[in-house]
Formats: structure tokens, C-alpha cells, sequence
């Protein structure tokens, strides 16, 4: 989720570079006080580290920087089936939604960081008749959720993730 609905979010609205420092100190905000995986504080790391690391205190940050409807504004353009406006909260900046989504929704909208662009996937494209005359054929139009900058930083974050993930497999 956070990729969806904290950096890219973040990185389209302020094209931020992704080597710009963000707290990944402990964090609270009114009775919530998420922790990192680890229960680790972090101090100062790049967006970068953050990413890679899943830390939740940096992405909380830059959620709430982006701000709450700004982010789901991203979110809602991909159609996801159960999330609604109770959602819009600062869990669900890590996941923290009521139902959530399926992997198949979820698959789907990480399609959008090949080149900007949501449409949902369909098994079946069209029906056509024994003739080859177009019965029926999904009338989904590609919709633009991110820019060309936006998806650069977001494929470089994801690239360089599976790097350091093969690395520490080893």
C-alpha cells in the first residue's frame, strides 16, 4: 500500500528526489503511535532507505505531507471495491483499512508504474460472434494517474528494492 498510497502520491505532488531525507524517528499523532517493523528509530533516511526498508514512520510523514484526500484521491482512480471514505484515516497509510483490497485489484493498480497509466485488467477483452463480428468489448479508457517523473522514481525505488532483497537472500 505504501508505494500506491504514500510515495508516488508524494512524489507527484512535490517531485521530490528520492535521496531527500525523511524522519523515521517514532511517531504519534493524537492516540496513534505506529512503530517501525523492528521497533527500531530510525533518525533521518532517504526516501530511498524508507522505501526499501518499508520503515511506516517515513511514509506516515509523507502521507500526512501530501495530505490525507490528496493521497486517496490517487487511490480512488483505481477503483479499489472496498475502500470508502471511513478509510481516510492515517493507518491506512500502512495498511491500516477496514477491509482492504484483493491482490488482484491490488496487482492492477501497481501496473499504473509501467507507464503512469490505469486500466484494470480483463480476461476477457471482447465476445465476438462465429463471424468475427464484435459482440461485446469493455469500453475501460486507460486513465492517467501518474506523470512521467512520478513513475521513473517509483520504478527506480521498486528495481532497487528487489536488489536488496536478492542481496540479503543470498
Amino acid at each position: 500500500m505504501k508505494p500506491l498510497l504514500d510515495y508516488a502520491p508524494y512524489l507527484e505532488e512535490t517531485d521530490a528526489d528520492i535521496n531527500q531525507l525523511v524522519s523515521g524517528a517514532s511517531y504519534c499523532s493524537n492516540s496513534y503511535c505506529p512503530k517501525n517493523y523492528s521497533g527500531d528509530s530510525y533518525g533521518m533516511v532517504t526516501l530511498r532507505t524508507a522505501f526499501a526498508q518499508s520503515y511506516n514512520t517515513p511514509a506516515i510523514r509523507l502521507f500526512e505531507k501530501t495530505g490525507v484526500e490528496t493521497s486517496f484521491k490517487y487511490l480512488d482512480a483505481f477503483g479499489f471495491r472496498k475502500v470508502s471514505k471511513k478509510d481516510h484515516h492515517t493507518s491506512s497509510a500502512i495498511g491500516g483499512f477496514e477491509y482492504g483490497m484483493s491482490p488482484l485489484e491490488l496487482t492492477n493498480a501497481y501496473t499504473s508504474f509501467h507507464d503512469g497509466n490505469y486500466q484494470p485488467a480483463r480476461a476477457i477483452t471482447k465476445v465476438t460472434d462465429q463471424e468475427g463480428k464484435v459482440l461485446y468489448k469493455w469500453k475501460d479508457r486507460s486513465k492517467e494517474i501518474w506523470n512521467k517523473r512520478t513513475v521513473a522514481k517509483m520504478r527506480q525505488l521498486l528495481h532497487e528494492t528487489m536488489l536488496s532483497y536478492r542481496l540479503c537472500r543470498r
